[in-house]
């Protein structure tokens, strides 16, 4: 919880900062519309006061008078950037409550794109500005818009660096009564895309279990360097050790290691899910006895809450021949 807690509390402050930066946009949008407004204010008095009075125009107030027709269709552009301005803040507001790196990451690129189109807006605005005194004004608005884009930069590489959410069912046709055609679903869609370490847990992994990981994974066996297998002494048959020894001398020939540990009684009373992984994927799965016979729990999972999961349950296991050595001496 500890660590989740430290992960999340950069992420926040970012968000916060968008938050900020778009409402600082906000602000200038705001304050863009009120200096047009006097601008365009005090030139059309000019006008009309220099008009009424048959005198020529200062030439202070000559150059608001000179762009007068600009100023008003800068007035309407102005209203475009504060709409834009608020769709921005809407998006860094809704991204403190968004779930799921990858629609977050489509969120940021939203605002990241809107924050580009309302710096161009900004810019044609401006431009069309001829008022003093506003250099505090304009630094303003470049804080809040660079702040926005660093925000936005720095939560994309985040995102996108955060193992993706996983849960995704994984489509596999599975038909009871046919096993042999089940084996060939499996091979294709799951075992054929593993590769260097295999870790299983399943603490009903059987005699039966070995036949069926052997007849999945034999023919990818060049592209698997080790298969770690965490189960429970309660599947353990009296010809589970004989078949293991065997499973073990043929995998050696093709040069994978394998490993079985047995967990403690305690684990094996709190473990419940079973599930495989290398360094790619997570898979909850069914029993390995009946993994082509059953496929509803065959579904995409987090791969480090896996590899969290799998370092307790080993750290706490002991190896397959110090069980049968240990359980042999209890028995003698």
């Amino acid at each position: 919880m500890d660590e989740q807690k430290d992960k999340r509390s950069p992420l926040v402050t970012l968000l916060i900062l968008l938050n900020v930066a778009s409402t600082i946009l906000i602000f200038s949008a705001v304050f863009t519309i009120q200096l047009l407004s006097i601008a365009y204010g005090t030139g059309a008095g000019a006008l009309i006061q220099s008009k009424q009075d048959n005198m020529n125009v200062t030439p202070l107030l000559a150059p608001s008078i000179a762009k007068l027709s600009s100023i008003y269709w800068s007035i309407n552009e102005s209203y475009l950037l504060f709409i834009i301005a608020l769709i921005i803040e809407g998006i860094a507001f809704l991204l403190l409550f968004k779930e799921g790196a990858r629609s977050r990451s489509r969120y940021i690129l939203m605002h990241v794109s809107l924050s580009f189109i309302f710096i161009a807006l900004y810019y044609i605005i401006i431009a069309s500005l001829s008022v003093a005194n506003i250099e505090l004004y304009l630094f303003i608005a470049a804080v809040g818009i660079l702040l926005a884009l660093a925000s936005d930069f720095y939560l994309l590489y985040i995102f996108e660096s955060m193992p993706r959410k996983q849960g995704r069912r994984v489509m596999i046709n599975i038909n009871p009564s046919t096993p042999f055609g089940n084996a060939l679903e499996l091979q294709e869609k799951i075992f054929s895309q593993l590769s260097g370490n295999l870790r299983i847990v399943d603490k009903h992994f059987n005699s039966s279990s070995l036949e069926n990981l052997y007849r999945l994974v034999s023919p990818y066996l060049k592209n698997i360097s080790a298969i770690r297998i965490i189960t429970s002494k309660e599947m353990l048959d009296k010809s589970f050790a004989t078949n293991y020894n065997d499973l073990k001398a043929e995998l050696a020939k093709n040069n994978v290691e394998i490993e079985l540990r047995v967990m403690s009684d305690d684990a094996a009373r709190e473990q419940h899910e079973r599930f495989m992984f290398d360094s790619r994927n997570a898979y909850k799965i069914p029993p390995f006895n009946i993994i082509t016979r059953k496929s509803e729990h065959i579904v995409k999972i987090s791969i480090s809450d896996a590899k969290k999961r799998y370092n307790e349950l080993y750290n706490s296991s002991i190896k397959i021949e110090n069980y049968y050595s240990i359980s042999g001496s209890k028995s003698s």
